[in-house]
């Protein structure tokens, strides 16, 4: 097993976590250089929105030859960049190839005619008789929910790297799998938190957590894990990947999303099952079979991302409580815009809503300990 592996993102510090429990050492680069991934990793370089995310390449150049690299949210959306450092570094994880194709919504939703779980309805145009139905306006870039609102008459003009899918009612979930080339393994399921205003995130679809795991009957498994080959298959992908699914209110499973990278919703699933899926990862590139099994939760977890309602600064060290688990955590003169996230935080419990009751109430605990201005709209902690 190599020694060493780079990750690439928005944010690395999960990834960097999984990593390092797998034996790795980390050079990490992201947006954010929080105090924990500083901790956990040999090398760290923080990029500016404006240099994000083509300022990797140097960093990524600068590495020791032969070692591997993955990426982690938002660098799916450009493939072109991918196929650059895939010429400097190995990458462990979808090609660029790959990613144009799993990240192709239309070609997605051809894949799925013979599956029970379904693609909401498609339009590369503004969607006529809008009002009869509800649809979203999506990016072809996206992450994490960004760019996602409902459709307005106002988008009648949007650009070629938009689309527009019909909104459908119910519980946001995320399924996550390694496909080894001739394997697909599925890893856990999570369900997702998004929009909530208890984390001041941005309205109305944005990311800001997971709790699991969650279990799925075994016809719903099987179609599941039917689904994600065909992915896979279809979409030549290797490596970790995500499923962002929904959970209608008569049941009915529908897929949203693929995302071809390690998730956010991982990290839950491997702190409770004491794993590191990115040590599965080396052990497919090695190999090695995959020996996994999903063991019965004794108690379930969440993490919660805590967002910015007012713009503040890091004026100190953030020390965690004691008794708590804080996570991307921020260093000291980190100057933090409404609407930015904060900080992740964990609880735990025997049900899902007892972990988000939990959550919601550690929301607030947070927000006091941080001293995040209620009234003004500049403050400090």
């Amino acid at each position: 097993m190599n020694a060493h592996l780079t990750i690439l993102g928005a944010s690395t510090r999960a990834a960097g976590r999984s990593a390092r429990h797998g034996g790795f050492s980390v050079f990490a680069g992201d947006l954010f250089g929080d105090t924990d991934l500083l901790e956990l990793a040999e090398r760290v370089q923080t990029l500016n929105f404006a240099d994000y995310p083509r300022g990797f390449s140097s960093f990524l150049e600068s590495t020791p030859e032969e070692t591997p690299w993955i990426f982690t949210g938002g660098i799916e959306n450009h493939p072109d960049l991918v196929a650059q450092w895939e010429q400097l570094r190995p990458c462990w994880g979808t090609s660029s190839e790959s990613l144009r194709r799993v990240r192709d919504p239309f070609l997605v939703q051809d894949w799925l005619s013979d599956s029970p779980i379904r693609f909401p309805a498609l339009s590369r145009s503004f969607p006529t008789g809008f009002s009869d139905k509800r649809w979203l306006k999506k990016s072809l870039r996206s992450a994490g929910g960004l760019g996602v609102c409902f459709a307005l008459p106002k988008h009648k003009t949007c650009s070629p790297e938009t689309y527009f899918q019909q909104h459908i009612e119910g519980v946001p979930l995320s399924a996550s799998f390694l496909a080894t080339g001739t394997e697909v393994h599925f890893l856990g399921a999570t369900q997702q938190l998004i929009g909530f205003d208890w984390l001041h995130a941005p309205k109305p679809f944005h990311y800001c957590g997971n709790i699991g795991p969650i279990f799925f009957k075994q016809s719903v498994q099987h179609s599941l894990q039917n689904l994600a080959c065909t992915i896979a298959q279809q979409g030549s992908l290797w490596g970790l990947f995500g499923l962002d699914l929904l959970r209608d209110f008569s049941g009915r499973l529908w897929l949203l999303e693929v995302n071809p990278r390690y998730t956010a919703g991982m990290e839950i699933l491997e702190r409770v099952n004491n794993v590191s899926f990115v040590q599965l990862l080396a052990q497919a590139r090695n190999g090695q079979p995959i020996r996994y099994s999903i063991p019965p939760p004794s108690q379930l977890m969440g993490k919660a991302i805590l967002y910015a309602p007012f713009p503040f600064t890091i004026s100190r060290p953030l020390i965690v409580p004691e008794g708590h688990l804080w996570a991307d955590l921020p260093p000291v003169g980190s100057q933090i815009e409404a609407g930015q996230p904060i900080l992740s935080y964990f609880a735990q419990g025997q049900t899902v809503s007892e972990v988000f009751h939990h959550l919601k109430k550690q929301a607030r605990f947070v927000e006091q300990f941080l001293k995040i201005p209620s009234q003004s709209r500049n403050g400090s902690h």
